[in-house]
């Protein structure tokens, strides 16, 4: 311990690769490749000046000084992380669990998480029903590439805008009028942990597939909440009556 004697260990020559070796062995099933992907690292490492992040080459990671990260420059930090293409962090657990609590702190944290069954969603997705994360769109930033995008307005006539991987197809976000300032991110694109949030509801269950059982969420509505058409809406698109 730190109030008397420390202990002395004698460790052998070969144990520093050893232990890299092992650390990238364990890495490689999160499809981690150091050559290519940059890493956040969060551990006690005290950098020069007033510098809150470094970059290592060596190691192709973004140091972070944890001893001066704190409330007064959190957002200056956040800014500086924005520069980079950070794909891993990698930290002691006491660091990480501290680092969150800061993203939970200053609403860097996802406003609205949910389902929803209706007939936009289901076409959009291809799929029973959509799951979306909206964030502040101050918190946003696309950091690398161009999304194709569609716009359109539902029946409520408000507008309605996909982004979508042109490489892929996959839609990655959405904004709705209604939710002004948001970005909603798909839930399924989050690398795994994927679906790492409990949801604040389910909406237009009227319109939910049969076949899809109950979903834990803390509320359920029969539509959603700016639900009011303006217009005639097609059969196949406005969902009251599910046809085939």
């Amino acid at each position: 311990g730190t109030g008397r004697s420390p202990t002395s260990i004698l460790l052998s020559n070969e144990s520093f690769g050893i232990e890299w070796a092992h650390m990238h062995s364990i890495w490689g099933l999160a499809d981690y490749k150091k050559s290519r992907d940059l890493k956040l690292t969060l551990r006690g490492k005290s950098l020069k000046g007033d510098k809150l992040v470094e970059f290592n080459p060596v190691y192709n990671e973004l140091v972070v000084d944890t001893f001066k990260v704190k409330d007064s420059n959190f957002d200056e930090f956040i800014k500086e992380l924005k520069k980079y293409d950070i794909k891993y962090i990698h930290g002691y657990p006491s660091l990480l669990k501290e680092f969150m609590v800061y993203f939970e702190k200053y609403n860097y944290k996802p406003k609205i998480k949910g389902v929803c069954h209706c007939r936009y969603c289901q076409l959009r997705s291809g799929s029973a029903f959509g799951v979306l994360a909206y964030f502040l769109e101050e918190n946003f930033l696309i950091s690398a590439g161009t999304l194709g995008s569609y716009n359109f307005k539902s029946e409520s006539d408000n507008s309605w805008n996909n982004e979508f991987c042109q490489n892929c197809g996959t839609t990655i976000l959405s904004r709705l009028e209604v939710f002004p300032g948001m970005v909603g991110i798909m839930g399924g694109t989050f690398d795994p942990p994927t679906f790492w949030y409990d949801l604040d509801a389910e909406v237009f269950v009227r319109s939910k597939a049969h076949f899809v059982g109950g979903i834990e969420a803390l509320k359920h509505e029969d539509t959603f909440f700016s639900h009011d058409p303006k217009r005639a809406e097609s059969k196949r698109l406005e969902g009251s009556e599910m046809t085939s």
